[in-house]
């Protein structure tokens, strides 16, 4: 009887080592290093501060071409009033 239970536990094990099992697949946070965690904030980091960037230039150029419409219709303005006089 022992003799079959062993004959049967070595075949089970022949057959496991053979078997292709599905292989679980790791969380991927979990598997995160310490390094991956920087390295992907750093390039969240970059890629803020050159959205910010951008945005900040736009901004700043949409507001000297507003300041220079501005700055043109108040001098035609006022050589409107000096012809008129």
């Amino acid at each position: 009887m022992e003799d079959i239970g062993s004959e049967a536990v070595t075949k089970i094990c022949h057959v496991q080592s053979k078997a292709v099992l599905p292989q679980k697949k790791p969380d991927s946070s979990a598997s995160r290093t310490h390094y991956e965690f920087l390295f992907k904030e750093m390039k969240w980091m970059q890629e803020d501060f050159e959205r910010e960037h951008k945005k900040k230039v736009y901004d700043a150029k949409k507001n000297v071409r507003g300041c220079r419409k501005e700055l043109g219709e108040r001098i035609v303005k006022h050589e409107k009033n000096i012809k008129d006089q």
